[in-house]
């Protein structure tokens, strides 16, 4: 009676474990960055329309905006450009990099930062 009932509670977690680490996700998330399983905290550039290549790094404005996820069941969070533009009171975009922190999918954290003047 006990082993049907520890297989009742196995089986969905090695099924779980199996489907997170095989096909194409695997290791590569949306933007073609790695992505691990128990820990991911990866950063790169965004793609944009419009850079202004002109301007010298230190005279950017920054700014930021986030989403975050908790067990997978529960995202909030406004990660969008356009909140990171109000948040830094950006005109003209310059360049777009984003972050994201993934903690055995428990956690996850997304961050889209934008510089421009």
């Amino acid at each position: 009676m006990m082993a049907k009932r520890d297989a009742f509670f196995l089986a969905p977690l090695v099924l779980a474990l199996f489907l997170m680490t095989s096909g194409c996700t695997a290791f590569y998330g949306a933007r073609g960055v790695p992505r691990g399983t128990i820990l991911t905290d990866v950063q790169g550039p965004q793609s944009t329309q419009n850079f202004e290549m002109s301007v010298q790094a230190g005279e950017l404005k920054k700014g930021t905006s986030t989403a975050e996820g908790y067990l997978g069941l529960v995202a909030q969070g406004d990660a969008s450009i356009q909140a990171a533009v109000t948040d830094g009171e950006i005109s003209n975009i310059h360049h777009v990099d984003f972050k994201t922190r993934s903690i055995l999918g428990l956690y996850v954290k997304h961050t889209t930062v934008v510089y421009g003047r």
